[in-house]
């Protein structure tokens, strides 16, 4: 609702939204935002994203497939960028929250 509102008030004003995945309703939210007429949404790449952290990427893209708001990015490509990230992530889990999934708490 805030989005449309903000589109249908100002037009030509850039709408870029930021979320986080804690409750595990960030994709929906995002795609909300999107079909609601926000220029941009914010994503993490699959391996990074969820919990404390953005949306799925992937799963973002995935769900605009053969749609208007289609990204015209390669799931292929971005399957790529995901394994080196998921691995960068091993790296740096001892820092991670201890949230394993969402929740709605």
């Amino acid at each position: 609702m805030l989005i449309s509102e903000l589109r249908a008030a100002h037009p030509n004003l850039p709408i870029h939204v930021h979320t986080h995945d804690t409750s595990g309703c960030g994709v929906a939210s995002m795609l909300a935002c999107a079909e609601a007429g926000a220029d941009a949404v914010d994503a993490a790449t699959d391996s990074m994203s969820g919990t404390t952290s953005q949306p799925s990427m992937g799963a973002l893209i995935a769900a605009t497939n053969g749609t208007e708001l289609e990204t015209g990015i390669d799931l292929g490509k971005l399957e790529k960028i995901d394994e080196y990230w998921e691995g960068a992530r091993e790296v740096y889990s001892q820092f991670e929250s201890g949230q394993k999934s969402g929740s709605s708490r």
